[in-house]
């Protein structure tokens, strides 16, 4: 299965759970630690309960395109930080994002979109920009 990390919580007694799109699943014993929130997963899980409705994740590892965390935005350069910044920010402004786990789905979206971004027009790779006129559309 694959997905969004969306949240972690702790039920009542303790045990933690993961959001991975819009099911909650818990953590098998054997597992040491969850993925971050807001990365790309693969997970398997399992099923339990009395009707079985309940999940239980075996294992998981993050999708191999998606970003690594690595503490900072190593990835980006300045630009393309400057404009997750502004973008994040205009956004929390209008109040489209309201919480900070909105501001972290934002940031992995922008931060995937600009480092696999393709250009509209075919041959043309725009993940460098335009920088000859000749490349231009117009």
């Amino acid at each position: 299965m694959q997905g969004y990390v969306k949240a972690t919580k702790t039920t009542k007694r303790g045990t933690p759970m993961i959001q991975v799109g819009d099911q909650w699943y818990f953590k098998e014993r054997e597992l040491q630690n969850f993925p971050d929130v807001g990365r790309e997963v693969n997970l398997e899980y399992k099923t339990f309960g009395d009707k079985g409705d309940m999940r239980s994740i075996t294992s998981w590892s993050y999708m191999s395109n998606a970003a690594k965390p690595s503490g900072n935005a190593s990835s980006l350069d300045d630009n393309q930080a400057k404009f997750i910044s502004n973008v994040i920010g205009q956004a929390v402004a209008c109040k489209t994002i309201n919480d900070c786990q909105n501001v972290i789905d934002w940031y992995w979206k922008l931060h995937d979109g600009l480092l696999n971004r393709k250009s509209p027009v075919p041959g043309v790779d725009d993940r460098g920009g335009f920088d000859e006129d000749e490349n231009l559309p117009f």
